[in-house]
């Protein structure tokens, strides 16, 4: 639903913001003050900073009491829990220091969790527009993708600079991103049908720091820039690919393929996914296993490959695309 409802959006909505996602969003500021206030180890070390272990231990301590004061939701204990300890897996590895698409994935189920409880709906009254008076169709989940998570990118990119926090997983050049993969499933969605910009300026610099403020696909990009250095051809192949994809319909779908392919079906990535009461794991059917995984996804190979590129598949030769009805 997330997806759907962020076609040809910005990250600048013109509504007011209901009171429940501001607070997410006065949460995850709460985090990110904290970020700089943890003083950094002097000593040399290869990877990471160590005092990113003193911010997670800081957290874990205090997460249960700053969800509390400022989500202020009536539940159960359980549900609290598992709700605390989703935020606290989504913000990267203390032992390894880094940070992947694995933690991306727990700030996804602590938003769903949240759905879940009832904190956060998509009610189904208007909201009048402060600069124009005209009211406007009030769309929480597009509130969700488009004003919470740009904070939420913020904050983690501040815990990846602050403790120089390594990439979970990354595949390098070969990676779509070394971090995160959800802000381009919803950034293509929010340029499919403007007429805005081609898959073609994906690469381009300026456009992507024009428009990052607005667009999540661009805010990643600019980011890219930001972090790494060289031709963007050498760096992100991956996404210099997909500037040769025609329409960003196709990409948008290519990319909700991939994410199946290299997050969801990735054991090492899913393997510590917590499940609980609100998440559920639910056994699978008699007879799943023989079927394959799912999705199609190719079960491991014993034999070598070239390298760790990625299937870039689900990018070619795809139908005409069809607005879904509703989608992860």
């Amino acid at each position: 639903m997330l997806r759907t409802d962020t076609i040809g959006s910005t990250s600048k909505p013109l509504y007011v913001i209901v009171q429940s996602v501001s607070k997410v969003i006065t949460l995850l500021e709460r985090l990110d003050a904290q970020v700089e206030l943890t003083p950094l180890e002097v000593n040399p070390q290869r990877y990471g900073n160590k005092a990113f272990r003193d911010y997670y231990s800081w957290l874990c301590q205090n997460a249960t009491s700053i969800c509390q004061e400022t989500l202020e939701i009536e539940t159960t204990a359980e549900n609290f829990d598992e709700l605390v300890k989703y935020l606290t897996e989504s913000v990267g590895n203390p032992v390894r220091i880094d940070y992947g698409t694995g933690h991306e994935l727990a700030f996804i189920a602590f938003l769903l969790a949240l759905f879940k409880m009832g904190f956060l709906k998509k009610p189904e009254s208007a909201i009048i527009n402060q600069k124009t008076g005209s009211a406007l169709e009030h769309n929480e989940y597009a509130e969700i993708a488009l004003c919470v998570f740009p904070v939420y990118l913020r904050f983690v990119r501040h815990l990846q600079t602050y403790f120089r926090m390594e990439p979970a997983g990354s595949h390098g050049a070969w990676s779509l991103d070394d971090f995160q993969f959800v802000p381009y499933i919803w950034g293509s969605s929010q340029l499919m049908g403007t007429g805005l910009y081609e898959p073609s300026v994906i690469p381009n610099k300026e456009v992507a720091s024009k428009e990052a403020e607005s667009c999540l696909l661009f805010s990643c990009v600019n980011y890219i820039f930001q972090v790494k250095t060289g031709p963007f051809a050498e760096h992100s192949s991956c996404l210099q690919s997909l500037s040769n994809v025609p329409h960003w319909e196709k990409i948008n779908s290519g990319m909700l393929k991939m994410y199946k392919g290299e997050v969801l079906n990735k054991f090492p990535v899913v393997q510590h996914f917590l499940f609980g009461n609100l998440l559920r794991f639910e056994p699978a059917p008699p007879g799943a296993l023989k079927a394959g995984p799912p999705g199609g996804a190719k079960l491991p190979s014993s034999s070598t490959s070239a390298g760790p590129r990625k299937d870039m598949s689900a990018f070619s030769h795809q139908p005409p695309f069809v607005k879904p009805t509703g989608d992860p």
